[in-house]
């Protein structure tokens, strides 16, 4: 059943994200049709313009791109489970697990889409007419990183650069998790407010993220006050992609963390107290 639910949500999302993807890379084809275009040396100036205009209109656009996804998932878990579709989603013969996950799943995917729509759409836009150029200086990009960068990494600690690199894609991987399970959170914790309920989910929100943040500084400060400050700069001196890799480590786990109270808090208001009035 998860699965018939994931499809019907990227159905449902893929209709007001799509056309924005086909937007986007349709102006990058024009763009790059129009420059292809040798214009007389008397319209040089004119063709600056347009290029400036050009490049502003989609980087905001690409910056766009991820806005919107966001608002569409927003949006769709709100009127999908707490609006007038609410009242048809929740009597279907699934669980409050497997509306969340079904949405999570869906938010993934076109976060990941717009990663590599936006990849794409940027590549051609700005190096479409370098494509060899841009060969070799990958090239010379992968060798530099491999023969001097990574051996001058290494040589400063145990851990392998490589180490560095996973943690942080696995940092990426569990974020696309658990940010929207922290906005599936608010919005749930804003639906058991009498009136104003959007407002409350932003509420939410801000005193969610204050916590953390209060919570985080008054750690930094114990740990700065119980610790012995010359062994700690020691050891980021001397072992910096220990540090790091060690700083990295605890940044994953607390997403860890959050995502996996975030899902069961959320899972408990569905499950136990939902409200659709």
């Amino acid at each position: 059943m998860l699965g018939k639910l994931f499809k019907y949500e990227v159905k449902a999302t893929g209709r007001m994200i799509l056309p924005f993807y086909a937007g986007l890379l349709g102006m990058t084809l024009l763009f790059r049709i129009f420059s292809a275009i040798r214009m007389p040396a008397r319209f040089s100036e004119l063709y600056d313009v347009f290029t400036v205009l050009a490049t502003a209109i989609f980087l905001i656009l690409i910056m766009s791109t991820f806005f919107v996804c966001f608002i569409v998932m927003l949006t769709r878990f709100y009127k999908n489970i707490y609006g007038d579709e609410g009242y048809l989603m929740n009597t279907l013969p699934v669980s409050a697990a497997q509306n969340i996950w079904a949405k999570v799943f869906c938010s993934v995917v076109w976060y990941l889409a717009s990663f590599v729509v936006c990849g794409i759409t940027g590549f051609i836009f700005f190096f479409g007419g370098y494509l060899s150029e841009i060969a070799n200086g990958f090239r010379s990009f992968w060798s530099a990183l491999i023969y001097e960068v990574l051996p001058q990494l290494t040589m400063y600690g145990t851990f392998s650069a490589a180490g560095i690199f996973t943690e942080l894609l696995l940092m990426m991987l569990v974020s696309l998790f658990s940010a929207p399970l922290m906005m599936y959170l608010c919005i749930s914790i804003g639906q058991k407010m009498p009136r104003h309920k959007i407002l409350g989910a932003f509420g939410a929100y801000l005193a969610i993220t204050c916590a953390l943040q209060t919570l985080m500084s008054l750690g930094g400060v114990v740990f700065g006050l119980t610790a012995d400050s010359f062994w700690i700069n020691d050891f980021i001196m001397n072992r910096p992609t220990t540090f790091m890799m060690l700083f990295l480590g605890g940044t994953l786990v607390l997403q860890l963390v959050l995502g996996v109270i975030a899902f069961f808090v959320t899972n408990h208001l569905l499950s136990k107290q939902l409200n659709l009035e």
